[in-house]
């Protein structure tokens, strides 16, 4: 929220939390849908809401009309995005290796740095039929 108060064209027209499951996310879509009359992009921290957002908008037939953008590279979503109903997902990878391998170098008495950032992969259609989700 604080990078988009960079992209005043941007706004937020509702914020609301589906408990990360598909079919709490249909709802609350199907009630923002209907109090709603435009809307452009719908952004789900995770792949499970992305889905369920997508459903309800094809229900009411207005999934044409917006951006669907999921979180997990999870494979039901990839496949959607091949289909071109989703836009896209990114998959970033699970920290526990890396803070492991981090712990065990410090034990070892060797630096590791402040900060690790793991890398992210942006999954479109472009790349999502080379990209295996879970």
């Amino acid at each position: 929220m604080e990078a988009l108060k960079s992209y005043p064209e941007i706004r937020i027209v509702a914020s609301q939390h589906a408990l990360y499951k598909r079919d709490l996310a249909m709802t609350k879509m199907a009630d923002l849908l209907q109090a709603t009359p435009r809307i452009d992009c719908v952004y789900a921290h995770n792949d499970e809401m992305a889905i369920g957002a997508y459903r309800a908008a094809e229900a009411a037939k207005r999934e044409k009309e917006m951006i669907f953008v999921g979180i997990d590279g999870q494979q039901s979503c990839i496949d959607m995005i091949q289909e071109g109903k989703i836009h896209a997902t990114f998959d970033y990878p699970r920290p526990g290796p890396a803070a492991i391998e981090a712990a065990v170098k410090l034990l070892r008495g060797e630096s590791v740095p402040k900060r690790i950032i793991l890398p992210t992969v942006r999954i479109t259609r472009e790349n999502a039929g080379s990209v295996k989700g879970f």
